[in-house]
């Protein structure tokens, strides 16, 4: 349960500094750079004529099953995560808290257990 909060909250994080980068992008523009297994291009000569010219065609293509699926989190995510770039959200990781829990393990432990590592 809280590896997939936490993956939730950096996904999360990702989805609102992506759609702030990106305005008037949509979840399969996400996917496609987040999760490219789940964008299944509709031409395999697609990324190459993109990338050589310089008007760049609309990709084409469609997300996977998995993420087509009306049930999939990512949707709920992707609509619920605000606009906000990366420099504005709150830090997912907090250096104090997880010092002070690495020291905390290190009172509680046995030497025997700190020395054998």
């Amino acid at each position: 349960a809280i590896r997939l909060k936490m993956q939730s909250d950096m996904l999360v994080s990702d989805m609102s500094a992506f759609k702030a980068a990106n305005p008037g992008s949509c979840l399969a523009d996400f996917v496609r750079w987040h999760s490219p297994r789940d964008w299944i291009s509709s031409d395999p000569c697609d990324e190459r004529v993109r990338k050589g010219s310089k008007h760049p065609l609309a990709p084409t293509g469609r997300l996977s099953e998995r993420m087509r699926n009306e049930g999939n989190a990512w949707r709920t995510l992707w609509r619920d995560s605000p606009r906000l770039p990366a420099s504005r959200q709150k830090p997912l990781f907090d250096p104090i808290k997880e010092g002070e829990k690495a020291l905390h393990h290190l009172e509680q432990a046995p030497p025997p257990e700190i020395f054998a590592q």
